[in-house]
């Protein structure tokens, strides 16, 4: 019985010691430290050699980020997730819920909150930067945050979709229509067919030619509904460009004629 009892303290201390040489070798360890009343967690290296990155999963690839979370290999079992959960946050009803991205020690660049005890969604931009959303590494929408049309007017909140720059609180197509096409002689008519009154109301923008439907501000309370479209700077090769109303009805497959069924729909006029 003797010889058992000291067979198991010699594996257990065997152990301990094993534990210990792994420990005192290891390149970064998990250790709490403390900051005034509070405790957190870090990754600390003994031997002064800074982590790159973490990775949680079981990849035995070098992490692609600062923090890498990995479940390609995970098998949720009996965990109340799956792997196809990577990410997800909790905290009271009671508290703000916010994830921000900070540039350098200081500057807030970007944040999603969730106000305390409301179901709102707040994503935005703290700095004054414009927020843009991309498919395939392409801007498709802008909102803007930093006025870059400052001699015109001020787009701050703008929208531009398909184009960065908006005249209009919508604008929707390219800048071709107006780009480079300065009005001589007169500062406050800076390209082609858009007027600087063009603000509450949307843009639209197709090659060289535009049209404008919005408000148009006369006097004070007086906002004129206004129907406006244009054309590029007439030449001998300009082709003109009417303002058409069109009827279109359920279309047939064998109606192909200038009928309200057809392709082209009906002209009102």
């Amino acid at each position: 019985m003797k010889q058992k009892i000291f067979l198991a303290q010699t594996m257990v201390t065997f152990i301990i010691l094993c534990t210990t040489v792994i420990l005192s070798n290891a390149q970064t360890v998990f250790e709490k430290y403390q900051v005034g009343a509070d405790y957190f967690g870090r990754l600390n290296d003994p031997n002064g050699n800074a982590a790159k990155g973490v990775l949680i999963g079981n990849s035995t690839s070098a992490p692609v980020a600062a923090l890498e979370i990995n479940t390609m290999l995970i098998n949720g079992g009996s965990t109340p997730y799956t792997a196809g959960n990577v990410f997800t946050t909790k905290c009271a009803t009671t508290e703000n819920s916010s994830w921000y991205m900070y540039k350098g020690t200081s500057s807030l660049k970007f944040h999603i909150k969730s106000p305390a005890s409301s179901d709102d969604i707040f994503l935005g931009t703290v700095a004054a930067g414009d927020l843009n959303f991309e498919t395939t590494f392409v801007a498709r929408m802008t909102i803007i945050g930093n006025n870059n049309i400052p001699n015109w007017g001020n787009n701050v909140g703008y929208v531009g979709i398909g184009n960065n720059e908006p005249l209009s609180m919508l604008h929707i197509g390219t800048d071709l229509c107006y780009n480079g096409l300065m009005c001589t002689g007169n500062t406050d008519v800076p390209r082609a067919g858009w007027r600087p009154w063009m603000t509450t109301g949307t843009f639209y923008c197709e090659e060289t030619d535009h049209m404008y439907t919005g408000l148009k501000r006369t006097n004070y309370d007086r906002q004129d509904a206004v129907v406006a479209w244009g054309d590029n700077i007439g030449t001998t090769s300009s082709l003109s460009d009417n303002l058409i109303f069109i009827f279109t009805e359920y279309c047939e497959d064998d109606d192909l004629d200038e009928t309200a069924s057809g392709t082209n729909g009906l002209e009102a006029m």
